[in-house]
């Protein structure tokens, strides 16, 4: 809008929260938005440092299933097309952690300042990446993980990406959103 306008003065900085989804360049970022703020997904926030953890690990190893069965779940609909798929092996795994800092700026002070901090997670976050049989499809997916007296949860974070072509292997279902992730039981 700056641009069709011809507005191409630096503005104000932002500083009421909730920010808006889409920042002008011509405008200071504030320090502390996050990717919700942008409405980035989790999946693809670079605002993130990751840790590389063994393929061997037991909660690896249960996120990964969790992310093929979350896969089979939306093949549901086309089961009589697409095989079911299973995990063939695990690839990668990065536990995804936190890389913002809130710094407060000391010539500037405030009430807000002086409570406010980015929002810490509370659930462990994984990036994974894993291969599934047949067809080997490659994916990727992030994966939440919450251990609460014992009892562990799941929860997949955006969708599940292929990550290699699969060329002619979802031949036999239209739709766009499942091509990526059907293996035809029926090969051309």
């Amino acid at each position: 809008m700056d641009i069709a306008n011809s507005n191409f003065k630096e503005q104000n900085k932002i500083n009421i929260r909730p920010y808006p989804k889409g920042i002008s360049l011509f405008r200071n970022i504030p320090k502390d938005r996050s990717c919700a703020d942008a409405l980035i997904a989790e999946h693809f926030c670079a605002c993130y440092t990751v840790q590389n953890v063994t393929v061997q690990s037991s909660i690896v190893k249960a996120l990964s299933e969790f992310a093929v069965d979350s896969i089979n779940n939306d093949l549901a609909s086309v089961r009589s097309q697409c095989s079911k798929l299973s995990l063939y092996k695990i690839l990668e795994a990065q536990q995804i952690e936190s890389g913002l800092q809130h710094q407060v700026d000391m010539d500037r002070k405030s009430i807000l300042n002086l409570f406010y901090r980015p929002e810490m997670h509370k659930e462990q976050r994984y990036l994974i990446l894993f291969q599934t049989a047949p067809g080997f499809g490659l994916f990727e997916a992030t994966v939440s993980f919450k251990d609460i007296n014992d009892v562990k949860t799941f929860k997949l974070l955006g969708d599940v990406s292929r990550t290699n072509k699969y060329k002619n292997q979802s031949h036999c279902v239209g739709t766009q959103k499942l091509k990526p992730i059907c293996y035809c039981k029926h090969q051309i």
